[in-house]
């Protein structure tokens, strides 16, 4: 288009007479630049650059097509930005209640909703200890049921190791 712009007016045409072709080619680069927006924010984790894509996106006209598929992306990235939301928070809590159970579900919920390795890390920290402090009660547990000296001192050092209260280690 902008080689037949510049044909007539080398040809001697009237600026009015190419300024349609020229709108035209206007209107064909906006869209091409929305579509572009469109792919780089599709492939980004950023919500509000997509939302802006398809939105400069329909005011350039771009097709439909184009901007139903960004729209699906669009949808599918903020349940995925929820999920994560939610896991992070499910982290925070169950870090704080050290329960095992809890802390294991919110740890495995974060990996799986892409939470990164250094926000689960202190979660996955505290489960370690608690694991161990459950693995040191039941072993006292059971030196306690079968009354053997040696098994009681070794379960209480290991108590202690694990973290566990000195009320729970005597």
């Amino acid at each position: 288009l902008q080689a037949s712009i510049d044909a007539g007016r080398e040809a001697g045409l009237a600026e009015t007479e190419t300024q349609e072709a020229a709108q035209a080619l206007e209107q064909e680069r906006a869209k091409a630049a929305a579509r572009e927006r469109i792919q780089a924010a599709s492939g980004a984790e950023d919500a509000v650059e997509l939302k802006a894509a398809i939105q400069a996106g329909e005011d350039a006209g771009v097709a439909e097509e184009v901007v139903r598929n960004a729209q699906e992306a669009l949808a599918e990235l903020e349940q995925r930005l929820e999920r994560r939301a939610t896991a992070r928070t499910a982290l925070r809590e169950a870090t704080q209640t050290r329960d095992i159970e809890p802390l294991h579900a919110a740890v495995e919920e974060a990996v799986a909703a892409g939470v990164p390795e250094d926000e689960i890390s202190a979660a996955r920290q505290a489960l370690r200890e608690e694991q161990a402090k459950s693995d040191a009660r039941k072993t006292l547990r059971e030196a306690l049921a079968c009354r053997e000296i040696l098994q009681l001192q070794v379960s209480m050092d290991a108590g202690r190791e694990a973290g566990l209260a000195e009320t729970e280690t005597q």
